[in-house]
């Protein structure tokens, strides 16, 4: 745990580590060279709860850099910071580094200097995850972090791999009453061309800066990390519906900094029709939906992909009043046909879409107008609205074919449940703030596949994580948000299903360019990192809004102007920190 009562200056050191620091400081001089890529050797600082230790590299186990290696210093400045090396060499062609360089994160005693509200903290998040973690097959090491005097960093690094994210290291540079300059530039505070400055650590008045300069490789291989915060909307339907700009519309978002987006990916849309089970695409929507998702994950954003449609190429309905409800379960061959298409129909999403490996498999089902009977044709049955228990088994059919498409387009793939809508089973609530109708419909899912003989009773072949719509419409509190999204999350726990991804895949306020419902998402985004750890993505409804009413939009008019709630947002994501200030 960090004190946020840090000391403004460091006590004296002893003579005897006053001596080891001189040492290692004439040891460490920097050698001038001007080399542009460096080989990354680790890291090592001074700090710990004893007076003269150390946070050892772990390329050597101990304050010092590895054979054929520099030290550099990038820290220290007498009772103000404790010192901090780096250790580098000129990249040669054809010659493996020791480390991978997967980042740095940090913590701080405020964010003047970009870092952002992180779980309690704040944090200098890591640029491949967004958060205070390593990218996957990285270890963190820790370099300063002294109790009540020095916030904590730690730097990533793994054995040198061909494959996978890794930092392109360009050096580092510190400030301090004498700034430590970048040997790669022979200057302070610069890179060399081409490369991104990253803040690494600092707090005014506690701690002095260090940057590193980078290029990310492979960055959207990586997940966003978990409790990242994110943002939805149907980026492409806004285009082709309401002609809105696409690249406008993907700026918006960007200017957002949003970790995560949470994509409506259409099949209506994509596709034109199915002919022998192969699904026919329309190319020209779908080279938009591609330059959205492309310029999305290049970014750095970890895009998931939701579709809730059955156009009546899928459905076999006659009608355009039919073209969002499906086949009677009762009517059998049309009903099964649907299913097929239905099957087909996410396969061709995932192979369309590789770069989305996470997939929402419906959206709120449970709602008692979002699941319709076609009212012509073979699969009509006289109904106009499904009653819960027929939802209840719609959904597990939706689940099961879906999940099966999904994974045949992309194995890898993460399919979650159709998100909960917070209604309740006799469609009495439409706004069930107590979410205590989600929690029940989570029961009867987890109870009809268990036994569902007909197609399994492994939960696995249904979803792989949850996903529900805690929309509360009031001020985010300990009994308002945290108790009740917890109540739901029971019902996993006691299924065996405590450790899966959940997302709360939508959440927002109806005014949000309002100081109370600034407050309640301020008080949402900190009680969900704080308090509701198991939390995969907390995504916020919506981002845009084309009209003086923003009606939950974070952004309004166009070109699009910020609301109070996109503030806090930005808040926690660094809208204004480089490199992301340049949307």
């Amino acid at each position: 745990m960090i004190s946020m009562e840090l000391n403004l200056k460091r006590p004296l050191m002893s003579g005897l580590a006053q001596v080891l620091i001189a040492l290692l400081f004439v040891a460490c001089i920097a050698t001038g060279a001007r080399a542009e890529q460096m080989d990354f050797g680790g890291m090592y600082g001074m700090g710990g709860t004893l007076p003269g230790s150390y946070f050892n590299n772990p390329a050597t186990n101990a304050p010092s850099c590895p054979a054929g290696y520099t030290a550099y210093q990038v820290l220290g400045t007498p009772n103000v910071d404790w010192p901090a090396f780096w250790c580098g060499r000129p990249h040669v062609s054809g010659v493996d580094p020791l480390f991978d360089f997967g980042g740095i994160y940090a913590y701080s005693s405020s964010t003047v200097q970009g870092a952002v509200p992180w779980k309690g903290y704040n944090a200098y998040v890591n640029p491949f995850t967004y958060t205070d973690t390593c990218p996957p097959g990285y270890s963190s090491s820790q370099v300063l972090g002294t109790p009540n005097v020095d916030n904590r960093l730690y730097f990533c690094y793994r054995p040198h791999q061909a494959n996978g994210p890794s930092m392109v290291f360009a050096g580092m540079t510190g400030d301090g009453q004498s700034p430590y300059p970048n040997p790669t530039t022979g200057t302070k505070y610069t890179c060399p061309k081409g490369y991104v400055r990253y803040t690494a650590y600092g707090t005014p008045n506690v701690d002095f800066a260090i940057f590193y300069c980078g290029i990310a490789t492979n960055a959207a291989s990586v997940k966003a990390g978990d409790g990242s915060l994110g943002i939805g909307e149907p980026i492409v339907s806004n285009t082709i519906v309401n002609n809105w700009g696409l690249q406008g519309q993907i700026d918006g978002i960007l200017s957002l900094h949003p970790r995560v987006v949470r994509m409506w990916m259409l099949n209506w849309q994509e596709f034109t029709g199915i002919s022998a089970g192969v699904v026919q695409p329309n190319n020209t929507n779908l080279a938009l939906y591609q330059q959205a998702v492309d310029q999305l994950v290049r970014a750095g954003v970890t895009v998931v992909g939701m579709d809730n449609s059955y156009p009546s190429w899928m459905t076999g309905s006659s009608t355009a009043a039919d073209s969002t409800a499906i086949p009677c379960p009762s009517t059998g061959a049309p009903y099964t046909a649907f299913l097929a298409n239905w099957q087909a129909t996410w396969k061709a999403q995932a192979l369309a879409f590789p770069s989305i490996s996470l997939w929402e498999i419906g959206n709120e089902l449970n709602g008692a107008t979002t699941l319709l009977p076609i009212q012509t044709g073979t699969g009509s049955c006289g109904k106009v609205r499904f009653n819960y228990a027929e939802r209840l088994k719609i959904t597990l059919d939706l689940m099961y074919w879906g999940s099966r498409g999904v994974k045949a387009g992309n194995p890898h793939a993460t399919v979650f449940m159709p998100a909960a809508a917070p209604v309740t089973a006799d469609d009495m609530a439409l706004n069930d703030l107590s979410l205590n109708g989600v929690a029940q419909y989570l029961r009867d899912i987890y109870r009809a596949i268990a036994s569902n003989s007909s197609l399994s009773t492994n939960k696995r072949d249904y979803f792989d994580g949850a996903n529900w719509h805690p929309y509360i419409f009031q001020d985010a509190t300990m009994s308002t948000w945290v108790a009740t999204n917890e109540l739901v999350h029971s019902v996993l726990v006691n299924n065996g299903d405590g450790d899966i991804p959940v997302l709360l895949s939508e959440d927002g306020y109806t005014t949000p360019n309002t100081v109370a419902s600034q407050q309640a998402m301020l008080n949402t985004i900190n009680l969900t990192q704080t308090n509701l750890p198991w939390v995969k993505y907390l995504i916020w409804f919506r981002a845009f809004a084309n009209h003086p009413d923003p009606e939950f939009a974070l952004l309004v008019g166009f070109p699009f102007q910020q609301t109070l709630s996109s503030q806090v947002f930005c808040l926690f994501t660094g809208c204004s920190n480089l490199p992301y200030r340049q949307y």
